[in-house]
């Protein structure tokens, strides 16, 4: 996967959730409407219920240039347990968050 800026990687990241939350749908059988609450509600499971959550590391982003030299930074946030500004509730294991999401 190749990015094109800043934002791209993210940008790639929706169809693959749009794809996972599918796959949780057709497990259950019925479409599961708004996920956000469940999602939290699943992180605060000692394993996450397949909600994997990145506790060390930051979204500080340096642009290079063709040269590999700094243009300029932006300063992120550091990651750390729970819910933070620099990933979110984490990262997902597909299979086990679609399953577990789906109630089964």
């Amino acid at each position: 996967m190749t990015t094109d800026r800043i934002g791209a990687l993210a940008n790639n990241y929706w169809p693959v959730a749009a794809g996972v939350v599918a796959i949780a749908d057709q497990i259950a059988g019925h479409a599961l409407g708004q996920i956000n609450p469940r999602m939290y509600q699943l992180s605060l499971r000692p394993k996450g219920g397949g909600i994997v959550d990145i506790t060390s590391g930051n979204n500080t982003f340096t642009d290079l240039n063709e040269e590999g030299k700094a243009l300029f930074t932006i300063l992120g946030y550091e990651a750390q347990a729970g819910y933070d500004m620099a990933s979110g509730l984490g990262t997902v294991n597909a299979l086990t968050f679609a399953h577990t999401l789906a109630g089964h």
